[in-house]
């Protein structure tokens, strides 16, 4: 199996018998739509750049208040090249926080600023640092609809 296969870039087989590359990008701002992809064997625009954090909660982080959410959330809101924040709840004692920036550089950069805010507000909240992950955005679809405004994350902000 290639690394392509396995990393579920390709489909197959198509109704010509042959597997159908799938490449997963941001189309460029400058760039409409319909205008034409890039070559073969030119590298790719990632869709962003995501930093994942799963943090073990104690008592006080397992409560379902989202206030520290939202302050980190206006904290990174305010980052350049900032795509979204999402804090979601995937145990009675566990979140996983996911941001996404529009580079890795930005990202960096919003997290070393926003450190501070993390150590003083979120660690208080947790059993222990949290497990991290970090790397390039294969593909990012979103509804603002779904959630309401772009800043509106949760019920009790709109």
């Amino acid at each position: 199996m290639t690394l392509r296969a396995r990393r579920g870039l390709v489909i197959g087989p198509s109704e010509a018998g042959a597997d159908v590359d799938v490449v997963i990008g941001r189309a460029h701002p400058d760039r409409p739509a319909s205008a034409p992809r890039q070559r073969a064997g030119t590298p790719r625009r990632a869709a962003g750049y995501a930093h994942v954090n799963r943090w073990g909660l104690n008592g006080r982080g397992a409560a379902s208040d989202d206030t520290v959410a939202r302050l980190i959330a206006d904290e990174l809101e305010r980052r350049p090249g900032f795509v979204s924040y999402a804090l979601v709840r995937t145990g009675p004692r566990e979140v996983v926080a996911i941001t996404i920036f529009e580079t890795e550089a930005q990202l960096r950069a919003a997290m070393d600023g926003i450190a501070p805010s993390v150590r003083r507000h979120v660690r208080p909240l947790a059993v222990a640092g949290p497990e991290r992950r970090h790397g390039e955005v294969l593909h990012y679809r979103a509804a603002i609809s779904a959630l309401g405004r772009p800043a509106a994350a949760s019920p009790r902000t709109r």
